[in-house]
């Protein structure tokens, strides 16, 4: 299972992030993607270990086959029926959301990427507090509070992009020193600070390439 699965995320991160895929070696990826699985079905708290491992390897193995969520959903409540389709639901989109950003940002460690900005999904579903982040410059090391930062009432606490129930919010991780945008809104310790591209190099940055 293992295998099959590194094989096809290799290819999807080969064509979405071919700096962090000519970094890192086969090998090594292969070894985080196996520790990431069990982190991810450790952080279902509302079901069994044991189930959440088994339903966690099939998400991870379907989705990487490039199988939607809400196909996965229902596939997962055929095989698990003591599941409500609605938690079929959630988990399938969350787990999925959650496993491609913290593989994400295992590959960003490895090869010292520090900085990430958030992008949004632009849409009438997206919520008010992950609109308000979108294009903010992030670090792995300190995610950010979304609602906090928004004075909303509700508080999840920090995370990353996709880390939330049904968030379609994503990274984009900053490798090279040419995708850092001009003019940066840039995170840092609980606030939202706006600097120019010179004066975060200066200060933030520590570039890969």
């Amino acid at each position: 299972m293992a295998s099959r699965i590194v094989t096809r995320l290799l290819g999807g991160y080969r064509r979405q992030y071919p700096e962090l895929y000519r970094l890192i070696s086969k090998e090594r990826r292969a070894i985080l993607i196996q520790n990431q699985v069990l982190e991810t079905a450790r952080l279902i708290r509302t079901m069994p270990l044991n189930l959440a491992r088994e339903i966690t390897t099939k998400i991870a193995d379907q989705h990487l086959r490039g199988v939607r969520a809400s196909t996965l959903a229902a596939e997962i409540l055929e095989q698990y029926p003591q599941l409500s389709k609605a938690k079929a639901t959630l988990v399938a989109r969350t787990e999925v959301a959650r496993t491609n950003t913290m593989l994400l940002e295992n590959d960003c460690h490895e090869v010292g990427a520090k900085w990430y900005v958030w992008r949004s999904t632009h849409d009438v579903r997206t919520r008010s507090s992950h609109n308000h982040m979108d294009g903010v410059v992030c670090s792995w090391d300190d995610p950010p509070n979304p609602e906090k930062l928004e004075c909303d009432d509700r508080d999840y606490g920090p995370y990353h992009p996709g880390c939330i129930f049904n968030c379609r919010c994503f990274p984009s991780p900053l490798v090279t020193v040419e995708q850092i945008p001009s003019n940066l809104k840039v995170h840092l310790h609980g606030t939202i600070i706006r600097m120019s591209k010179r004066e975060f190099i200066q200060k933030h940055w520590k570039g890969v390439l």
